[in-house]
């Protein structure tokens, strides 16, 4: 008899108060971490900590609209400081959540048809951020990354959509979701390639393809 595998659990930190709070999901936790860009956040804070002093004595000397619109701006750059500077990840065995600020995917193990870990196309998407190719994939990547997590999904409605997301460890986030899903599905459905220069057009037809494949060979009889 095999030993039995250890919780997935004890593979993954322990939750910040944050984490705790809003990205307690559901089921057992197979990963969970976070990327923090300090640089970043110290940037933006400063900035708008300067715009905000500026604003403030604007109103001596300058329209009342002006001066609203840059206490408006600093405003907006001290929330992006605080919420854009940290993008964290929790994978457990029944969704995979990303957050960035306040924005990110939150998608049931089950809708995954792709994941897998690519070289990050800056070029594609514009720069580093919160961005959005051409062909609508949403890019989550707080810092200069060279590789990403590529993820495709089904929603509700039927509609596939991507996304590509940094993480501390890419390899670690598409192997914990290969063993969720390995574990909803009781098959694995979502070819993985972490580590290579894949791309994410990858759905399920593929896959049901394979198996399509596979079943023939074993049901045809020997020569």
């Amino acid at each position: 008899m095999s030993e039995p595998a250890p919780e997935p659990s004890a593979l993954a930190p322990a939750a910040d108060a944050y984490e705790a709070e809003y990205m307690s999901g559901g089921g057992q936790v197979f990963h969970r971490s976070k990327v923090i860009a300090r640089k970043l956040a110290v940037i933006l804070l400063s900035l708008g900590v300067l715009m905000g002093v500026f604003s403030v004595a604007s109103f001596a000397f300058a329209p009342v609209f002006a001066s609203v619109m840059i206490l408006a701006g600093a405003l907006f750059t001290i929330f992006c400081g605080l919420g854009l500077s940290v993008l964290r990840t929790h994978v457990t065995s029944e969704e995979l959540h990303v957050q960035y600020g306040l924005w990110g995917p939150r998608v049931p193990i089950v809708a995954i048809t792709a994941c897998n870990v690519i070289p990050y196309d800056w070029k594609r998407f514009g720069g580093w951020g919160l961005k959005r190719s051409v062909d609508g994939t949403w890019a989550y990547t707080p810092t200069l990354v060279d590789r990403v997590v590529s993820i495709g999904w089904t929603d509700d409605k039927g509609k596939t959509k991507k996304a590509v997301f940094a993480a501390k460890d890419p390899d670690a986030v598409v192997a914990a979701v290969r063993r969720a899903r390995a574990l909803a599905t009781g098959a694995e459905k979502v070819r993985v390639a972490a580590g290579a220069s894949t791309t994410d057009e990858i759905i399920d037809a593929e896959f049901d393809e394979r198996a399509e494949q596979a079943s023939g060979a074993r049901g045809s009889p020997e020569d």
